[in-house]
C-alpha cells in the first residue's frame, strides 16, 4: 500500500496522482489525502486510488501527527518510503527509495514536477466530461479561427517570494513577446484568456480586439486549454497540465526559470517539457 499527504492545488495534484500512479505495482492499494480538487475535476481509472474524508482535525491529525509516526517507522525500516531528492532547495527529476519490512510505503511530500517523474501509460485521468462539454460550447461560439489559450496567473503569485525577489506572477512582456511569436506561426490566432484576475487582463489587454476572457470554473478553464492547438503557458502547473492534455500542441510556450525568472535561475529543474516552446521572461519596464 502506498500512502501520501498532499498539498497544493489542482495541479500539483494531478502530478502528484500521476507519480503515484507510476511508481505503484499492479493493484497496489494508493491511499492520499487532501487531493480533493483532483477528485472534484477528474475521472480516472485506477480503483485501487482512493481519497481521505478531509476536515481540519482530520488534516491537524494526518500532517502534524501521522506523518511523524510513519517518518520514525521509516527510520526504524519497518515500513518503505519514496522521497523526491533536491538540491539547493530545487526539486530534481530524482526520487530516493528506502525498504522497509512491511507492504507499506510512505511517499513524503512532493511535487514530482517533471515528466522524467512520470509514466506516459499511468496517466490515465481526464477531465469531468461535464467540463468539456462547457468548454467545447465557449470555444464553438467563438470565431472560427486558431485558437490560442493564454493563462495568465497572478493571485497569491504576487505576494510569493523566490531568491529573495517577490512576486512570481510573469510580466506582460513575456506574454507580449509570446504572442509575436504566435503570430509568426498561427494565421489568424484568437486568444482565449484563462486567469484568477480577469480585471487586470480586461484593463492590460483590453486593447486586443481578437480574444475571449475566461470567466469560468477551474474544471472549464483546464477543459478549454486541452482543446486548443496553441497555447501559452504561465509558470504555474495547471496550464502545464492543461498544455499536456492539448492534442496537437502545434505550437506552446513556456517561460524559461519558471518561478526564478527575475534572477535567470532556474527553480524546478526540467519542469519544462519535451513539447515546449521556451521564451525568456525579461523583467518588466512598466507597473505591471
Amino acid at each position: 500500500m502506498i500512502f501520501f499527504i498532499s498539498d497544493g492545488r489542482l495541479g500539483n495534484q494531478a502530478f502528484q496522482y500521476a507519480f503515484l500512479n507510476s511508481i505503484a505495482k499492479s493493484n497496489e492499494k494508493i491511499i492520499c489525502v487532501n487531493m480533493t480538487q483532483f477528485f472534484e475535476h477528474f475521472d480516472f481509472k485506477n480503483e485501487n486510488f482512493s481519497f481521505l474524508p478531509e476536515s481540519r482535525l482530520l488534516s491537524f491529525f494526518f500532517r502534524k501527527m501521522l506523518s511523524r509516526v510513519l517518518t520514525l517507522l521509516v527510520k526504524l525500516k519497518m515500513i518503505s518510503s519514496a522521497e523526491q531528492q533536491t538540491i539547493s532547495g530545487k526539486p530534481l527529476p530524482k526520487v530516493s527509495f528506502s525498504k522497509g519490512v512491511l507492504p507499506f510505503t510512505f511517499v513524503k511530500l512532493g511535487f514530482f514536477q517533471s515528466e522524467l517523474l512520470l509514466r506516459k501509460d499511468k496517466i490515465d485521468f481526464v477531465i469531468k466530461n461535464k467540463y468539456y462539454l462547457v468548454a467545447l460550447k465557449i470555444l464553438n461560439s467563438l470565431p472560427q479561427s486558431n485558437k490560442v489559450f493564454v493563462h495568465i496567473r497572478r493571485g497569491d503569485y504576487l505576494d510569493e517570494t523566490y531568491n529573495g525577489q517577490k512576486g512570481l506572477a510573469l510580466p506582460k512582456q513575456y506574454y507580449l513577446e509570446a504572442m509575436t511569436e504566435i503570430e509568426r506561426s498561427v494565421a489568424n490566432p484568437f486568444y482565449v484568456f484563462l486567469t484568477d484576475d480577469p480585471g487586470y487582463v480586461e484593463d492590460v489587454y483590453g486593447y486586443i480586439s481578437n480574444k475571449y476572457i475566461s470567466r469560468e470554473s477551474l474544471g472549464v478553464d483546464f477543459a478549454i486549454m486541452g482543446l486548443c492547438d496553441y497555447g501559452i503557458v504561465s509558470n504555474s502547473s495547471f496550464s502545464w497540465w492543461g498544455s499536456f492534455f492539448s492534442k496537437e500542441k502545434k505550437l506552446i510556450i513556456f517561460p524559461m526559470y519558471w518561478y526564478g525568472w527575475k534572477t535567470k535561475c532556474e527553480s524546478h529543474p526540467t519542469i519544462q517539457p519535451s513539447w515546449a516552446h521556451l521564451i525568456e521572461p525579461k523583467r518588466p519596464s512598466d507597473n505591471y
